[in-house]
């Protein structure tokens, strides 16, 4: 079953870099931009065949997808040959925006990913309980349903999503199809589709990838473009880009998160290109600009596609950058002072007038007004902001003494004031959010829900920046404090390399190290620690704190359901934990969410059968509703009350709203027992014909 994982893991990570890589290096003779940029193009590209095939009528699988992904790459590979000849012969040569890559440039890049997949390892695949565990709870009872509805149905839209195909009888009146932005989805369906797995496994290898290798490596791209390529500055990143777990290791452990994850890891790409297509502008060179902004495009496309929000974190991380950008542009170009003053005040009423706008459309409604209360004081919500110790986390001492450096060194750089702001405002975000219950926290933090937890990974990812900032600063400042002469200079070997990797070393056991005891103290909980702990909590099969569907009832169901037809549709009551079983093995479940439908939107068939369906021998109703939806089976988990087990429900549950299923026993007329343990129990149902 690993070797199937690690299958999968590969096939993620072709799927993500491949296509996307050729078609980015269409637009920029950079090889290593076309390699980090490659996944948000990737995606872009994918969505949009995805949406052509919807709109024909054509199947989607890892293959359909595939074969157009491939033309697609040709075609651009030969207009871009052709553009480029062209341009070449009819242009005078201009400098790159940013340094060309050489070797010291792939070792960093490598190490990056080095670091990224040690702590993915250590802190994600190995806190799995076997590579198809999975959290059962919360979000998941939408995520899980929604990839296998991918898989099966072959409709794989990435503006909507369901826990149904098209062609299934549904307990709804219309269409459950909702706008739903599935980017992510999406992927773990195509690695179902081409390898045959299961849709847990798919989201345990996609998220890794995601984790290890697309987000150090995200990280890596929009460092380089921040510093200008500033090797100090990226040899510290390589470390910090996976060693804050608010950002976005949060993502797995709380929620989850899924969709707002690819999101995130996509933003430090448009990061990237944005501040390189500016670059390019300020340099004239037009092709570049072009190339960089179409890219920029694309790659926004994908974010939102993952998650609408990754476009207002966009926003606050980019906005103040440009204001920058745009003054110092002005200037280099001799504009006056009050023109560019209007010009940066014109800029942030259209920032302004575009949130104002977003916050008062109707799609974002329900997103916006949703209000999570405060869960610290302010004081105590400032204190975890500056120490990253943000909702349940604990604090990161050893990155805390390198966002004060970080910030100091940055003040003395006027080209990097700009992530001063940024790193404020992200701060001040999660204070509002975690440490306030007042409306402008509803203004401000609204496309983020209001909750802490991703108002706290946007926060994680400035910090990053910001302590890799601090770490060089440090190692700068120890150097020049140490000359003794001028023979002794920072040109030192001895300072120059030694220094930076004994700081590497310490800051690396600082942050990684899991939480342990000393004696006479009670244990110390590390960042980390917590992290991997509270991850294999949520995966550990036998762990019954957060098991609805139980070890026991899996293996009841794999025999159960072998004895009846592999298409036949199961009358459930979803919240026994019979609503994995549909992700897990397929099987044709009426009810595949926890909640009971709305009235207003079920159909009566099915408001005879979940409220009435053990009165189906003496009720036509019910016996219409039964044949209406072709259902012939019925699926208990927990029929009766037991000592040994400890049961626990979602968070709304009334039993009430299932009384026709749950009320159904052995001696209930109209069902047969085909199989039954405990209180576990498959039934036929019995209808005169």
């Amino acid at each position: 079953m690993w070797l199937s994982f690690f299958i999968a893991c590969l096939f993620v990570i072709c799927a993500l870099y491949l296509p996307g890589a050729i078609v980015t290096a269409s637009f920029t003779n950079n090889l290593l931009h076309a390699i980090c940029f490659a996944p948000a193009v990737g995606i872009c590209l994918y969505s949009v065949i995805e949406l052509a095939y919807c709109a024909l009528g054509i199947p989607c699988s890892a293959v359909s997808v595939g074969t157009a992904t491939a033309a697609i790459c040709l075609a651009c590979l030969l207009a871009s040959k052709t553009i480029k000849h062209w341009f070449h012969k009819h242009r005078e040569g201009k400098a790159e925006g940013i340094a060309s890559s050489d070797k010291r440039d792939y070792a960093l890049f490598l190490l990056f990913i080095t670091v990224g997949i040690a702590a993915v390892g250590l802190f994600y695949i190995k806190q799995l309980d076997g590579p198809e565990s999975f959290f059962q709870g919360w979000d998941n009872v939408h995520h899980l349903p929604a990839i296998q509805t991918y898989a099966q149905s072959g409709v794989w839209n990435p503006l909507f999503s369901s826990s149904y195909a098209p062609s299934e009888v549904t307990p709804y009146v219309s269409s459950t199809y909702a706008f739903y932005p599935s980017a992510w989805h999406i992927l773990c369906a195509s690695v179902m589709s081409a390898l045959d797995v299961s849709a847990p496994l798919s989201i345990n290898c996609v998220n890794a990838v995601l984790i290890g290798i697309v987000f150090p490596v995200s990280m890596y791209s929009a460092l380089r473009a921040i510093s200008n390529n500033d090797r100090l500055v990226m040899l510290f990143g390589s470390l910090l880009a996976s060693g804050i777990p608010a950002c976005p290791w949060d993502y797995v452990i709380y929620g989850p998160l899924y969709p707002n994850l690819l999101s995130m890891v996509l933003v430090p790409i448009v990061m990237a290109e944005f501040i390189t297509a500016l670059k390019s502008i300020s340099d004239r060179n037009v092709m570049q600009a072009t190339s960089y902004g179409m890219l920029t495009i694309l790659s926004a496309a994908a974010v939102a596609l993952a998650h609408p929000n990754g476009i207002f974190t966009l926003i606050v991380f980019l906005a103040p950058y440009l204001t920058y950008w745009l003054f110092q542009e002005l200037g280099g170009r001799k504009v006056r002072n009050s023109a560019r003053a209007a010009a940066i005040i014109g800029l942030w009423i259209a920032i302004i007038g575009f949130w104002i706008v977003c916050y008062h459309h109707p799609a974002f409604s329900e997103i916006v007004n949703t209000t999570w209360a405060s869960i610290s004081s302010t004081a105590q919500s400032i204190v975890d902001a500056l120490l990253l110790s943000v909702v349940n986390h604990p604090a990161q001492i050893a990155v805390f003494f390198l966002l004060i450096p970080g910030v100091l060194y940055l003040l003395t750089h006027q080209t990097c004031r700009w992530i001063i702001a940024t790193y404020i405002a992200c701060s001040s975000m999660y204070i509002l959010d975690a440490g306030t219950d007042s409306q402008i926290k509803n203004w401000l933090t609204g496309f983020w829900y209001t909750d802490y937890h991703r108002t706290g990974a946007m926060l994680g990812l400035i910090a990053i920046v910001v302590a890799s900032f601090g770490a060089a600063g440090l190692i700068r400042a120890f150097i020049r404090l140490t000359a003794i002469n001028q023979h002794d200079s920072e040109s030192s070997p001895l300072k120059r390399e030694l220094a930076p990797g004994i700081l590497y070393l310490i800051l690396g056991i600082g942050i990684y190290i899991g939480s342990f005891t000393l004696k006479g103290i009670d244990g110390i909980q590390t960042p980390f620690g917590y992290q991997a702990q509270e991850f294999a909590y949520q995966n550990n099969y036998e762990l019954i704190y957060y098991d609805i569907l139980t070890v026991e009832e899996q293996e009841f169901a794999k025999r159960a359901l072998s004895l009846i037809p592999d298409d036949a549709t199961i009358i459930n009551n979803p919240n026994d934990g019979s609503l994995f079983l549909y992700p897990l093995y397929g099987t044709r479940l009426y009810y595949r969410n926890c909640f009971a439908p709305d009235i207003s939107s079920e159909s009566t068939s099915s408001q005879n059968i979940r409220l009435h369906l053990s009165s189906v021998a003496t009720s036509n109703e019910v016996q219409v509703a039964i044949r209406d939806v072709g259902a012939l089976y019925v699926l208990q988990l927990d029929a009766g009350e037991r000592q040994d087990e400890f049961r626990i429900n979602y968070q709304i549950y009334d039993s009430s709203d299932w009384a026709g299923i749950n009320s159904i026993d052995e001696s209930t007329p109209g069902f047969t027992v085909i199989y039954k343990e405990n209180d576990m129990c498959l039934y036929r149902i019995d209808l005169d014909e």
